[in-house]
């Protein structure tokens, strides 16, 4: 069995599992006048989906079954404090996206994920972020018409 694909398999599947439940307070309406909602479900259904079969490769792999105590043996643990850092850092991003609103906190937290993953380069990392972040403003607000937080410090 390959226990990195069972891993990310069973966090797939949470993942979609939790999107799902947060996805069935908005009305779905159907195939013909679909609600707000439907799009959700069906990407949290496809989720689930992915990763139960890739749970399941991750059985026919090697054609032999594991005992699931002998799975967690190979669980690396040196990537933790990275992933630690990332989760942290989403965190600490929802928290001031309302008051910094989004072009800030979005340019911080993208430098800061650069750092945590051991980005090397200071300049390049804040250029890459600052264009990653002028995109998605561009994409959301101005050809979506999606409404972005825009910082209730610097009213």
């Amino acid at each position: 069995m390959k226990t990195q694909n069972f891993i990310r398999g069973i966090v797939v599947l949470l993942l979609g599992t939790l999107y799902l439940l947060l996805s069935l307070d908005y009305q779905r309406g159907s195939l013909r006048n679909p609600g707000p909602g439907l799009f959700p479900v069906i990407i949290a259904l496809s989720l689930i989906a992915c990763g139960g079969l890739l749970m399941i490769k991750a059985f026919s792999r090697q054609g032999r079954r594991e005992q699931l105590g002998e799975m967690w043996k190979g669980l690396p643990l040196r990537n933790l404090p990275t992933a630690a850092k990332v989760v942290g850092g989403i965190i600490v991003y929802l928290l001031i996206v309302t008051p910094l609103g989004f072009l800030l906190a979005t340019s911080l937290l993208m430098v800061f994920l650069a750092w945590a993953m051991g980005g090397s380069r200071r300049v390049a990392n804040m250029i890459v972020g600052l264009i990653s972040v002028g995109i998605l403003y561009w994409l959301f607000w101005t050809m979506m018409r999606v409404p972005l937080p825009q910082g209730t410090l610097w009213r």
